[in-house]
């Protein structure tokens, strides 16, 4: 899949190759992090972005700490590559004390390619609201990187977001307050004998709690097994036709035992 910008210049999120048409031999490659924040301001173009969105997608669900600092070098980052190829400084609005903005008058025409497996997936616009309950989408934090929005399913171990797919294997961890409770199978804390203790701290002391046997999916930061404060999340989800649907976030930035 790329983005094709204005007719002349091109990104590829999987290699995170930045080029123009007609200096392909020129080719930019973005590190990570940078071109999951391209990624992202281009799937939701025209979309005011929030900073904490942002970290989250871009920083904490990949298991590292956001950075605003970081988050304002990567910006200033991309908008000079746009600058070298000939754009001006308003591709990426800033919004004071809110956050970002891919400029909605520009042309951006997404496109498959067949021939590259797909690594990096986007939630579905206004789907990554920071909050710590919010209804009607589903964040999946895992260690594996997984996160999506409303057109995100779970059925027979497969992630599907907008035709692509990317296979995670949830483990059960047990029953907290009504709740099944998952993480996923190559997090290191499915495999810790302390999880299932702190994650029913985590429940008691939160009041989370399920009705109608709702799905649990849980992600803990490793500090937290090291008695220091890291990020916790959890989704409740309820489940029709093998579906997750109906989806409740709670998101702890510096929770601790």
């Amino acid at each position: 899949m790329k983005y094709i910008i204005e007719g002349q210049v091109f990104f590829r999120p999987e290699d995170g190759t930045f080029w123009m048409e007609e200096k392909e031999d020129e080719k930019v490659i973005l590190p990570p992090i940078v071109a999951r924040l391209m990624t992202l301001l281009l799937d939701r173009q025209g979309d005011i972005l929030t900073r904490d969105e942002i970290m989250d997608f871009v920083w904490t669900v990949h298991g590292l700490e956001p950075s605003g600092n970081s988050l304002n070098q990567y910006i200033s980052g991309i908008r000079r590559n746009f600058q070298n190829f000939g754009f001006g400084d308003d591709v990426i609005k800033t919004i004071p004390r809110i956050g970002f903005i891919f400029n909605a008058e520009l042309s951006v025409v997404k496109e498959s390619d067949p021939a590259i497996a797909p690594k990096i997936d986007v939630p579905a616009p206004n789907s990554m609201e920071s909050s710590k309950k919010k209804r009607g989408y589903f964040l999946l934090v895992l260690l594996t990187a997984v996160m999506a929005g409303t057109p995100f399913m779970i059925k027979k171990g497969v992630n599907i977001l907008n035709d692509r797919q990317l296979e995670t294997i949830p483990v059960i961890i047990g029953e907290i307050n009504q709740c099944d409770v998952q993480t996923v199978k190559m997090a290191n804390s499915s495999r810790d004998p302390k999880i299932m203790p702190i994650a029913k701290k985590l429940f008691n002391d939160n009041n989370i709690r399920c009705k109608n046997r709702e799905k649990a999916f849980l992600f803990i930061q490793s500090s937290i097994f090291y008695n220091k404060p890291g990020r916790a999340f959890v989704s409740l989800c309820g489940e029709k036709n093998n579906t997750l649907t109906s989806c409740k976030n709670y998101s702890f930035n510096n929770w601790s035992e």
